[in-house]
């Protein structure tokens, strides 16, 4: 499955969230020597072992992939062994980006003080390769353009991985492109885009039609690229349209101006939302307002939009979106006038043991979202050293907090218990009218330390490589229905599990098995969490044979 991925206003506060923070520092006392571990395996290639090849332990939440943090290489007979791994979670995998690599269940692994994990064993086939030529309509090459690529067959592996490779495929000087790795299966090459898709683009990069191989613009049509093991599917050229203008959807032009002076606000962030009768969908990012405030969006389907800026994060100045239809035209003279804001003034103040927390600069980020949305996206800013804040540039509305920290590379939410404006209790959510400055808010936030580590054990039975674990933690007691903000957890592919960043208190943790044609019971198991506590549990898994019928 290909996951599109597109900003929403449910994680607008994920989306300002671009420069990376700071881990809160360890509470392990500073005369204690943590006890290292090691994980080993073998890489092979046909069932031999693979020498030379680079295998690396990264951040399984995402991250600088470029950061390692431990890496080795595998011997003559293909044995791998990296010693000396603080204990934490990792994504083993080896570096072998011309070949597919399986192995059996996520190549996740967590690793426990001075534990030695074994068998973290992966094999390696030779991946495929699609090569071709982009040219326009005049046979000249299209440079820079990018190429993506369409699974068809629901079975090929690493679909994920290979799909964020594709997308930054582009064609060179000769409007040549190449994507290499690829699992054996059936696929679909095109570039450009749809004009049903929500898109940015520049005016000076112009657009492209969507147009498949092998120069086709219905996706039904388009020809089907059939890869074998290792197999190099050559000349799958694309002769793009570059004459018909109307197949490129209609424009969007206008300017952002300050609304007292009429003087215009440049390199400012233009976001866009394309409304429709239970849907809003929003994207920004790529396109900015020039030195007259002008932009240009294109490529456009009929249909009717929201356009608005997204201010800096320091910025005092918001905007109301502007809607319009789209019908069978461009639109041009677009004017979305900026003007001073509302603004939130506080500091953030920790519940418990404030001892246990010790802050770096720039640690927190705290995010607005007020409803009704009339400017697309919420703000955020980061708390300061002495935990106070200012957010600018609100609209009038009901705002809603959320603050967040990063804990072992992840973004975490922080549970707010209450929050008071000039010592008086407050709902969590506060109401602000338009150009009102609130000054002497306070937020408070529990600062979570517990810990639960296990393991998903079977009974009556082992699991196999192709079992799917599922878990998940919920509040006992609490309404199923309403989502809780608890941390996720990290499972590996031993059915080791941790979750981090856990208040105190009563949990359920919920496990469900999945393995092709047989019926595992779901299985739940209550657990207390104690702050600053590791809790350990081992949660049984019954795999008796099921006398029912799937």
């Amino acid at each position: 499955m290909i996951v599109l991925i597109r900003r929403t206003l449910l994680c607008f506060f994920l989306l300002l969230f671009c420069a990376p923070l700071v881990d809160l520092k360890s509470q392990t006392p500073a005369n204690k020597k943590t006890a290292v571990g090691s994980v080993s395996g073998m890489v092979t290639i046909k069932g031999k072992g693979a020498a030379g090849i680079s295998v690396s332990l990264r951040n399984p939440n995402g991250g600088d992939p470029r950061a390692l943090n431990y890496q080795a290489k595998t011997d003559q007979d293909g044995h791998y062994r990296i010693a000396n791994v603080a204990p934490g979670s990792y994504q083993v995998s080896p570096d072998a980006p011309a070949f597919v690599v399986s192995t059996s269940g996520s190549g996740v692994v967590i690793i426990a003080e001075g534990e030695s994990v074994d068998e973290m064993n992966f094999s390696l086939t030779k991946g495929g390769v699609i090569t071709g030529r982009i040219t326009d309509s005049e046979g000249q090459p299209l440079f820079e353009i990018g190429v993506s690529l369409q699974p068809l067959d629901s079975n090929i592996q690493n679909v994920r991985m290979m799909r964020s490779f594709a997308d930054t495929v582009s064609t060179d000087d000769r409007g040549i492109y190449r994507i290499f790795g690829l699992p054996q299966g059936k696929y679909k090459i095109f570039v450009g885009q749809g004009v049903g898709n929500l898109s940015l683009r520049a005016s000076r990069r112009g657009s492209i039609r969507q147009t498949f191989y092998p120069g086709v613009s219905d996706g039904t049509k388009a020809a089907v690229i059939d890869l074998s093991e290792g197999s190099e599917a050559a000349n799958i050229d694309i002769a793009v349209d570059t004459n018909d203008d109307n197949a490129h959807g209609y424009s969007l032009s206008g300017r952002i101006v300050d609304a007292v002076t009429g003087q215009p606000v440049s390199n400012v962030e233009v976001g866009l939302q394309r409304i429709s009768e239970n849907h809003r969908e929003s994207t920004s990012g790529g396109l900015t307002s020039d030195n007259l405030g002008q932009f240009k969006i294109e490529g456009l389907a009929p249909g009717k939009y929201g356009i608005f800026p997204v201010s800096p994060p320091l910025s005092d100045l918001r905007a109301d979106m502007v809607t319009l239809d789209i019908v069978d035209h461009d639109v041009d003279g677009v004017v979305i006038k900026m003007l001073k804001g509302a603004s939130i003034s506080g500091q953030i103040v920790f519940e418990g043991d404030e001892k246990s927390v010790r802050m770096r600069p720039g640690q927190l980020m705290l995010a607005a979202n007020v409803q009704p949305s009339t400017s697309g996206y919420g703000r955020s800013v980061r708390v300061g050293q002495d935990l106070t804040f200012h957010l600018s540039g609100l609209q009038e509305g009901n705002v809603n907090f959320a603050v967040f920290t990063s804990v072992s590379g992840r973004y975490q939410n922080m549970a707010i218990s209450r929050v008071e404006l000039n010592g008086v209790m407050q709902p969590t959510s506060i109401d602000i009218k338009d150009g009102e400055q609130i000054a002497g808010l306070k937020i408070f936030i529990n600062y979570s330390t517990g810990t639960i580590r296990g393991i998903v054990k079977a009974q009556n039975g082992e699991l196999s490589p192709t079992a799917q674990i599922s878990l998940w933690l919920s509040k006992a007691g609490a309404d199923p229905t309403r989502p809780q903000p608890l941390p996720p957890p990290i499972i590996d592919s031993r059915g080791h599990f941790v979750i981090e960043g856990v208040a105190a208190g009563s949990y359920e943790i919920n496990v469900n098995v999945y393995i092709p044609g047989k019926r595992v019971p779901m299985v739940k198991q209550q657990v207390s969490v104690s702050d600053g506590a590791v809790t350990e549990v081992t949660i049984p898994i019954d795999l008796s044979p099921d006398p029912g019928p799937l």
